[in-house]
This record gives structure tokens, sequence and C-alpha cells, in this order.
């Protein structure tokens, strides 16, 4: 079987701790396993819902996670795709699917699942065409050196290759959204919370943002466990409840320089803020974390380039 999931695609399966326990989920192909079984389900379902499954400009290949087909001619797609600068003499398809937060990180935690699978993640692109491939049963990732920023994926199908210029979060409260074939789109501006983050091809960082918080409940920062939930999930970074993880000072170091490189993109060098939300870290507990290094924090772009760990973290052992 194809290995389809990598740290550029996305996982939709859905339902992920329906009937199996936690280290099942930890075994080698079960993502792909998971997923196989999960088409061949949907595929059945189609062919017995026949047109229901239509509406002008709309075709919704899936119900669980709910997956909607959207061609230009749809007029709310149309505008979306102006906003987000997409080519419109390009793609003429684009899909929009609707998967639960625990799902889409890919929680194993059972509690950490059941707290994220109150948010939905709204993933939108195009229909990538004309890609070159090895295989005919299977297409291959575009070279991402052509990007700024690298994007991020999902496979529809084997042969049906989605670039994701668009991620939105919110909570999964049926009065807030409910997708539909008439209504795939989360709204242009929403009237909820969300966190939304965009990708183009030409920028070389990701732009995130917090939309539709109410003014008169104070500031975003006033809705610190949405923002930190929705935040992770978006990272799709494992996490624990309670008491954030200990760290001995050398695998704290070298965690720290494992996100950053993640969190790095051309030109753009990830802020204390950012890199402890992913670790799961207060801000102050990384600073005190990061002081017992004895490394400048304007100096940690060079010091990260190298895999050689300096020598005053090597021996010592801190826990804040």
């Amino acid at each position: 079987m194809v290995q389809r999931f990598t740290d550029d695609v996305i996982f939709d399966v859905a339902d992920i701790h329906g009937e199996f326990p936690t280290a099942f989920l930890k075994l080698p192909g079960t993502f792909e396993y998971l997923k196989s079984r999960q088409d061949q389900l949907e595929e059945e379902q189609a062919r017995r819902d026949g047109e229901k499954r239509y509406s002008p400009g709309v075709y919704q290949p899936r119900l669980n996670p709910p997956c909607y087909q959207i061609w230009l001619n749809f007029q709310p797609v149309r505008r979306l795709v102006y906003e987000l600068d997409l080519d419109r003499s390009g793609p003429q398809t684009f899909f929009s699917k609707l998967i639960a937060g625990g799902d889409y990180a890919w929680a194993l935690d059972k509690k950490i699942y059941r707290r994220y699978q109150k948010y939905t993640v709204e993933v939108f692109g195009p229909l990538m065409t004309h890609l070159p491939t090895a295989n005919i049963k299977h297409l291959q990732l575009p070279d991402p050196r052509q990007y700024a920023t690298p994007p991020k994926y999902w496979y529809e199908s084997p042969l049906e290759l989605v670039q994701i210029w668009r991620t939105r979060i919110f909570r999964s409260v049926p009065e807030l959204f409910t997708p539909s074939l008439t209504n795939p789109l989360t709204p242009f501006r929403p009237n909820f919370p969300c966190l939304e983050e965009r990708w183009h091809p030409d920028l070389t960082r990701l732009e995130i943002d917090f939309l539709s918080f109410d003014k008169s409940t104070g500031p975003p920062s006033k809705h610190s466990e949405f923002l930190a939930d929705a935040y992770r999930i978006l990272m799709r970074t494992p996490t624990t409840l309670g008491r954030p993880r200990r760290y001995e000072l050398k695998e704290f170091y070298c965690e720290a320089r494992k996100v950053y490189r993640q969190l790095s993109t051309k030109g753009n060098r990830p802020s204390r803020k950012e890199i402890a939300l992913r670790m799961n870290l207060s801000r102050s507990s990384f600073r005190r974390y990061w002081a017992k290094t004895k490394i400048p924090w304007e100096d940690a772009h060079e010091t990260f380039k190298s895999d050689v760990i300096p020598p005053q973290i090597l021996d010592e052992q801190f826990y804040p």
C-alpha cells in the first residue's frame, strides 16, 4: 500500500478512536489501513446516494468527514479565489473539507482527543492538475523548492491531490456553522471566533490571524483556552493536559532546536512565544529554561543551525 501520510500531508481519517485502542493507532500502516477502509465505505455510500450528492456547482464526494468539490460557477468560491489571490486562469476545481480537531491533529491521547473534537478544522484549496508521476496509481507531491514556503496537501483519492491555501479552526457548534451542498464554505467574514491560516506560494511565511472575536469580551488574549487549543490543532502538536512537560536542559535545547527548524521559513525567525506554545510551555518557563543555556536569544538563529550541542548544556540538568 502506498504511503500517503507525511509531514506535508494532513490526515483526514474520521473518528480514529471509534473502535480501536491507542496501541493499535500507533502501529505502522494504521493511517493507510483506516484511510483505505474509510474510502471504501464512502464509495459504497456515494453509489447509494446517487443524485443526492449534487447541487449547482457543488458535489459532495464524502460524508464523513464532510468534503465538497466546488467549481468556479459557484459564486461564493469565486469571491474566495479572488481573496486568496489564486490564479483564476488556472485551477477550475476546488475542495473544502471539514475535519474534527482530534482527527485532524491525530490526537492519540483519548482525553486530548475528546477535547480537540470540540473543534472543527476547515481546509480549502485547488485540485492539483498535470502533476508528474512515476506511478499512475498515485500522484506525487510537487517539488517544494518551487514555493517560498512549502504548502500542505491532502489526498482526496490517490489521483486527487488538493493543495491547501486556507485553514480555519472554530468551535464545533451547529448554530455557528453547519456545512451542506448549498453552504459548503464557512462565511466569507465569519461571525464566530476562529483561527485562520493562509498560504501563498510567493510569501515567505504563513499568515495566521484570529478572526471575529467579540470585543466586548476583551482582546483575543482573554480567550486563552481557545487560542492555545486552536494553535496546537493547527500545528498538529501532540500535547498533554495538566502540568507541562519537564525537561532536562539538553533535552529542552534539542526540542527547542527541532521546533525552531520546523517553524523556520525563508526570511522568518520564529519567536520564543511561538516555540514555547509548540512545546506546551508558558513563556516564563521557556525563558527560565533558555536563560540556563547561557546563549543570548539573538544568537539562537546561528546556534540552531548547528547540530553540535553547546558544551555548557551537555552535562547540566535543569528543572524550573
